[in-house]
């Protein structure tokens, strides 16, 4: 992967409070994609906003930096200040890792969790922190998605596993779904609450995984209460117990749908 696309933008949340000349930054994220949702979100943070005499905007941009960027162009313009920009007290530190976003999977021994990040660039695609022994998950992924019917990210497509804990292959509908929630296809904030668990194959499917019931208790105690396993496991699951809310997908398309259901239904 060579070639060079031009980035795509989305849409970002930003919050904050107008100070006449210049504007403090209280959070910025990225809106949801799906139109209810994002109608949702953005009258919870408008009621939080407004209890504290700020105000909540939005803005497109390849990256959240750009998004801001863009936005205090808008506020120069309106204030008619060469100089409008941030406060000193702005929140900034989270600027630069609104684009990442994290998905969770799990080994027998503790949870997992996978960081996605999809930057304008020269079309590329890299997993560190996989196993040593899984030499092939980076085709299966890409696999998978494309051969899903998905797009597959334009640009820098960047995935780390932060500690893979002996799990490989099990891993896989996890950094698929990381991938996709950073390019605005899965909504990033009902990812948080689902542990993935599934191989991938080269045409989408989610097959299964062993020692299920352990990777379950994983999740279990790690705090989640909700699981994404094969559709073909999801009876066993089920039958484990742990309390365990269980969804089973056959497909990646189906996978990419329930978590974007799961996400109206919040």
């Amino acid at each position: 992967m060579t070639t060079t696309t031009a980035p795509e933008l989305r849409e970002f949340i930003i919050v904050g409070q107008c100070q006449g000349t210049g504007y403090t930054l209280w959070d910025i994220a990225p809106a949801p994609a799906d139109p209810v949702r994002r109608a949702m979100v953005l009258e919870e943070i408008g009621v939080d906003a407004a209890d504290t005499f700020g105000d909540v905007n939005t803005e497109t941009g390849a990256t959240a930096r750009e998004a801001l960027d863009n936005f205090l162009a808008v506020m120069r313009e309106q204030s008619g200040l060469d100089d409008y920009g941030l406060t000193t007290d702005s929140r900034t530190e989270r600027i630069d890792e609104v684009d990442a976003v994290r998905a969770h999977g799990a080994s027998t021994k503790a949870r997992v969790e996978i960081i996605a990040t999809v930057t304008p660039g020269a079309d590329s695609f890299a997993i560190t922190g996989a196993h040593p022994l899984d030499t092939d998950v980076q085709a299966r992924i890409h696999g998978g998605i494309t051969r899903a019917g998905i797009t597959f990210p334009a640009g820098e497509v960047t995935v780390r596993i932060t500690d893979h804990r002996g799990a490989a292959d099990a891993l896989d509908l996890a950094t698929a779904c990381a991938i996709l929630g950073a390019a605005g296809q899965i909504d990033r904030y009902a990812l948080d609450a689902i542990v993935c668990l599934g191989e991938l194959s080269c045409d989408g499917f989610v097959c299964d995984v062993s020692d299920l019931p352990a990777l379950m208790e994983t999740a279990y105690l790690g705090g989640h209460r909700t699981v994404l396993v094969p559709a073909t496991q999801a009876f066993q699951a089920r039958r484990t117990g742990f309390g365990l809310t269980v969804i089973g997908a056959r497909h990646l398309t189906q996978a990419v749908d329930a978590v974007n259901r799961l996400a109206r239904e919040e």
